[in-house]
Parts: C-alpha cells; sequence; structure tokens
C-alpha cells in the first residue's frame, strides 16, 4: 500500500464499486451487490425480494403497509467460518415510508449473529415484531419467538416504553446462549445486563429519512489481555459510532469451528415501514477474499478500480489499459509473527511489520495482484499508483508500502506518501507490474538532516556573518519518498537556508541552530547545531596570500605579512611554521617580529623570504596557530625560479 492516503471515507466511496466487482470467496466472504438473486439466503416470515423506487432488486424485510405487526429475517444458508476469530459486516439501507399507508415509520432493522438450533430456529429463526425489530421478544398482541443464542445490532426507529431512549437510536443486544431481548434495561437470566452498548445521537443523522445509508459492523477477537471489541460505523465512519467490549466465544455457543448464522431481522408494529438492506458483503477475518475486475481500456485521465474487503481496500489509479486487462487482487490475512519470519526476516526490511488492520482479529493483509488480458499478456507495462486505507488505532510510524514478485522476498519500498488518522489512514504507492504488496512500518528511515553552517561546537565573534546552510534528504531507500518540509531557525528566529545571519552584541554567548524535516510518509527528525558567540580574538592578515611572481635564480626577494588582532581579546600566537608543498625547506623562510601574544586592535610582521635556488614554481604555506576560533590560519606562499639572461 506509492502510498498516499486520501481521507476518502472508504467504504462509502467503495460502497459504489460493489455495484460493479465480482467477489470470489476462497472461504467464505458473503457479497450481495443487490439481491436480483436471493437463492443463498433464508428468507422469513415478511421477508421477500422486492424493487425499490430507483428500480433496483432489494432485500426487503418487511413492507410499508397496509398489514401491521410484520416481522422478517434473511439468513446466509451458509454457517459462516469462525466468527469469533473476527469479521467486517457492511451493508446499505434504506427505510421509507409513505404517511397514505398508515402511521409510521416503525420500527427498525437488525444486524444479528446467532447460533440457535432446533425447530422454528436456526435459519426459520423469526424474532419479534413490533419492538423487537425480528430479533427479540413479542410485546402483547405482536408475533415471533426471542432468538436465542444470538447478538443483535438494532437500527430502531420507533420509541418503546421507558426503555427506548428515542425513536432514532442504535444499540447492540444479548443475553448470550438466553433468549434475546429488545429491552434496553433488562437483565439476562444470567444476571448480566442485555444491552452491550447504546448511542442515541447519531449526529445528525436520521435512520428512517428516506435516504440511503451504511452501516459497519466490525469485530476482533480478544488478544492476549486485551478485550474483545465490536464497533459499528455509520455513515461518516470518522470513528466508531458506538463500541462494546465482549468475547464472542464467551458470550455466545458456537459450533462447527466456531460458527453462527448471519443475517438480518426487521419489523413493524402498529407503524409501517419499507425496511430495505440494498447491497451486503460479511467478511470473515481469516478468509483469503478475491476479487477480479476488468479495467477501462484507453483512458488518457488516471481511473480508479476499487477493491472492498470488508473495512479495507485496494484502489488501483491507472492510465492507458489495454482492452481486455483484467486485474484478480486477493487479499491474504497473515499473522503478523508469520510474515516477519517467512516473508521479512533476512531481507533490508528485516525490522519491519506489517500492519494490523481492524477486523481482521489482529492479523495483518497481504494484497496478491495479478492482471491478465485476452492477448495473454501479464500487463507489465501498465503503470498505475496504489491507495490503500483501512481503520487502526495503531500508530504507524516509519511507514512503507513493499512490492515483491509474488512469492518471493526481494522486496522494494515504493511508497511515496502515507496519512494517518483514526479512520482511514492509508498509503499511496508507485508501481508498474503485479506483484505481492504490504503495509508495513518501521521500514521508511526519517529524513537525513545535515547542518554545515553554522558548525556544531564552533566559535564565532560577534558581529561575525556567517551563512547559514542546512539540508533535509529523504531516505534513499525509499526513492518515492520526498521531504515536505524543512525548516531551520537561530536562536529561536527563522532563518533562510543559504542566506546570511549577522551576530550582533545582542548575541553573546551560547547559541543553537535547529534544523526540522517531516517527509510525505510523515516521518520527521529535529537536528541541532550548538555554538558560541565570543567577543574573543579574531586574526586578520593582509595580504591573503604572497606570490613572488618570476624570480631570478639565487635570488632572495621578501614580503611582509601583517598580522592583525581585530577581536576584543588579546591574541594568544603560539606557532608560525611554514609546510613545504613543491619546495625544499630552504625554499620559503620566514622572520617574525610578532610575539607570543597580540592586544586588541594591534599588528605585527612576519617577514617572509624566498630564496631562488631551484628553478620552476615552488608553493608552500605559512600557517599561523593561535587561540582564534579559525586556527590555524593559512597563507599560501608561490614563486617561480627563472634563469638569470
Amino acid at each position: 500500500m506509492t502510498s498516499r492516503l486520501h481521507r476518502n471515507n472508504t467504504w462509502l466511496r467503495g460502497l459504489c464499486f460493489l455495484l460493479v466487482l465480482t467477489a470470489t470467496p476462497l472461504l467464505a466472504q458473503i457479497s450481495f451487490n443487490d439481491f436480483s438473486d436471493v437463492s443463498g439466503l433464508a428468507l422469513n416470515g415478511a421477508a421477500a425480494q422486492a424493487t425499490n423506487g430507483s428500480g433496483q432488486k432489494v432485500l426487503r424485510l418487511t413492507t410499508d403497509g397496509p398489514i401491521n405487526s410484520q416481522n422478517g429475517t434473511a439468513w446466509f444458508q451458509v454457517q459462516q467460518q469462525s466468527v469469533s476469530k473476527g469479521f467486517t459486516s457492511v451493508f446499505t439501507f434504506q427505510i421509507t415510508h409513505n404517511p397514505d399507508n398508515g402511521p409510521g415509520p416503525a420500527d427498525g432493522i437488525s444486524f444479528v449473529i446467532q447460533n440457535s438450533s432446533g425447530d422454528g430456529f436456526g435459519t426459520a429463526a423469526l424474532g419479534a415484531s413490533g419492538s423487537g425489530i425480528g430479533y427479540g421478544a413479542p410485546d402483547q398482541g405482536q408475533v415471533g419467538v426471542p432468538i436465542p443464542n444470538s447478538l443483535a445490532v438494532e437500527l430502531d426507529t420507533y420509541q418503546n416504553g421507558d426503555y427506548d431512549p428515542n425513536a432514532n437510536h442504535i444499540a447492540i443486544q444479548s443475553c448470550g446462549t438466553d433468549p434475546n431481548t429488545q429491552n434496553h434495561d433488562a437483565t439476562c437470566p444470567s444476571g448480566n445486563p442485555s444491552n452491550l452498548g447504546i448511542v442515541s445521537d447519531l449526529g445528525g443523522i436520521t435512520l428512517a429519512d428516506g435516504a440511503v445509508h451504511t452501516l459497519v459492523v466490525e469485530y476482533d477477537p480478544p488478544v492476549g489481555d486485551s478485550t474483545g471489541i465490536l464497533r459499528v460505523f455509520l455513515d461518516n465512519f470518522g470513528a466508531p459510532i458506538l463500541t462494546a467490549n465482549t468475547d464472542l466465544s464467551a458470550l455466545l455457543s458456537l459450533t462447527n469451528n466456531d460458527t453462527a448464522w448471519v443475517g438480518f431481522g426487521g419489523a413493524t408494529g402498529g407503524f409501517v415501514e419499507n425496511n430495505d438492506i440494498l447491497t451486503w458483503t460479511f467478511t470473515p477475518a481469516d478468509a483469503q477474499t478475491q476479487i477480479a475486475q476488468d479495467l477501462t481500456p484507453g483512458t488518457q485521465q488516471p481511473t480508479d478500480t476499487n477493491y472492498v474487503y470488508g473495512s479495507y481496500n485496494h484502489k488501483l489509479q491507472y492510465t492507458g489499459a489495454n482492452s481486455g486487462d483484467n486485474v484478480v487482487v486477493t487479499a491474504i490475512p497473515v499473522d503478523q509473527q508469520t510474515f516477519h519470519d517467512q516473508r521479512l526476516s533476512g531481507t533490508p526490511f528485516t525490522n519491519a511489520q506489517c500492519v494490523v488492520y481492524e477486523g481482521t482479529g489482529g492479523l495483518c493483509v497481504l494484497f496478491r495482484v495479478t492482471c491478465t488480458n485476452q492477448a495473454g499478456s501479464d500487463c507489465t507495462s501498465l503503470n498505475y499508483d496504489l491507495f490503500n486505507n483501512f481503520n487502526t488505532d495503531q500508530i504507524i510510524n516509519g511507514a512503507c508500502v513493499l512490492k515483491a514478485p509474488i512469492n518471493t522476498n526481494t522486496w522494494q519500498n515504493i511508497i511515496i506518501d502515507f496519512t494517518q488518522t483514526r479512520n482511514d489512514p492509508g498509503s499511496h504507492s508507485g508501481s508498474k507490474g503485479f506483484s505481492d504488496f504490504v503495509l508495513a512500518q518501521n521500514c521508511t528511515a526519517a529524513p537525513n538532516i545535515n547542518i554545515t553552517s553554522p558548525a556544531n561546537g564552533a566559535t564565532y565573534l560577534v558581529g561575525q556573518t556567517i551563512p547559514t546552510n542546512f539540508t533535509c534528504a529523504p531516505d534513499p531507500q525509499a526513492p518515492l519518498v520526498t521531504v515536505t518540509s524543512c525548516t531551520g531557525t537561530l536562536n529561536g528566529h527563522p532563518v533562510v537556508n543559504n542566506g546570511n545571519y549577522t551576530f550582533t552584541a545582542a548575541d553573546l554567548g551560547s547559541g543553537s541552530m535547529t534544523v526540522s524535516a517531516t517527509d510525505s510518509v510523515m516521518n520527521s527528525d529535529i537536528r541541532n547545531a550548538s555554538f558560541t558567540v565570543t567577543q574573543g580574538a579574531m586574526v586578520s592578515l593582509s595580504p591573503t596570500s604572497i606570490d613572488f611572481g618570476n624570480v631570478p635564480f639565487l635570488g632572495l626577494p621578501w614580503q611582509n605579512l601583517k598580522v592583525s588582532n581585530v577581536g576584543g581579546s588579546t591574541l594568544k600566537i603560539s606557532k608560525v611554521s611554514i609546510v613545504p608543498g613543491h619546495s625544499d625547506w630552504d625554499d620559503f623562510l620566514y622572520l617574525s617580529f610578532c610575539g607570543s601574544s597580540l592586544a586588541p586592535g594591534k599588528s605585527c610582521y612576519i617577514t617572509v623570504f624566498f630564496f631562488a635556488d631551484d628553478l620552476g614554481q615552488r608553493t608552500a604555506t605559512l600557517t599561523l596557530t593561535d587561540n582564534a576560533p579559525d586556527s590555524p590560519q593559512q597563507v599560501p606562499l608561490k614563486g617561480n625560479v627563472v634563469k638569470r639572461r
């Protein structure tokens, strides 16, 4: 997952794509893009296939009049694999009411997990009408039998009695293995409360307003010392609208490898409404899920193809596809430690960990992507970007998207950028050709900051002008990552890189340059360079180099070098020397008239002699070692010996 996370409400966009994709479950994913075929469902009571006002085939649990006290349920006819290991259920629903059909709306929809057995239960289970919303107990005058060994997420559109807070709320109800109840204040036979969680303020959303809404139910089981958690998202998905700590394995009696029936309930009482389910996917956490889609050929503008797996997705953005290009994406849940040991250990990314997604039961997801077309090509020339989005409470550092040829560990980091939010964090990455892809962390290093001036540990004189130079570079192992911010401050004041900063008397003492950098995957770093500003000694040399020019053979010219202390304290001179270059030890000589110290504002002279006893160009360097911050100072010496005429 190159990776730019757009804050794009994954499910809202993704569910639009669900209308055109074909999903092939490798284990037990349920996928209804519409309900034109309901042969996989067991329909009870009022539940039936219907056509809504938009001409779409829907699952209608109850009908908006004229019959009161309806109850309907619909169960997927295959018990789902290991619901206790985690799952994500996503469905769109629409609740409508026409006043011409009598009073309404009421009473709502429920999403139900149940493992009831016996006559009238299992796929025949039909909870109560009215307030029972297809899963609970009948009030006086209502029909149906409460479903035991069940958990229901109810979307309630009518206020019944004192236990309902209003006519627009969502609740999670269960009495464990005992018959369920819609009474939020009830105590179960076990002594536990029936209500596991309730929210009465839906943030301005009205369930029965006739609009199409999306509900996501996401479950992660206990891991280690943590408790299991059930999350409910409604429409905006910015954060769960309702959460409940629960362990389905302990709450319900699950059989056949911890399986259960999953489906929907709906009900009306004296008030009526259409309770319609428009689309539905149910993705067990440990199920490999394969989705195949044809790409749109010949597009010149970036085109999206979205592969939605419950609460996470894998989106391609491409141009220039060929006719018949078909991309198959297989989402493979994988244990974090197992993936590290089998795929990352011993590679350059051995310190990385794949990222755990919510709704996967604590697992990572590997995306295996293949592409073929009618001509047998593998689409290796297709350029595309990848976008992956998911839910997590985890803070992800050093994000990367790793790509490798299928079933190999030749990983490369193709991430471009990353965004971290509680909902819909995501990555954007660039690729060519199809492979294995995984989002990981601790594999993109923070920007490298290099401060060259002011130098760390340097001493400068007050009033001296020095340049401010620093650089920020991204991780070289992440070639598509960029530095998005590289800023510096000098003693708390912003500075312009490669500009000049003049120190004044007010700057005496210690100072620091601080540089901060951030890259496109949200890594950041800070570096400091500390220095000292003083009124100490400072050397000025004149001239800064000595060139004797052409000197006749055996000549002995000389020049004076003026040494001035332009600083504010005594200059301590410890050594004067000449370092030969292209010369002998006797080519350049000096006579110093400078003592061991030089007061502020004073000058002295060093006389440099050039003994022209060797023909040709001769070079050396005079060095002055002292207590000035730029010690030792160096003066290049040069002379050219020529024959006498």
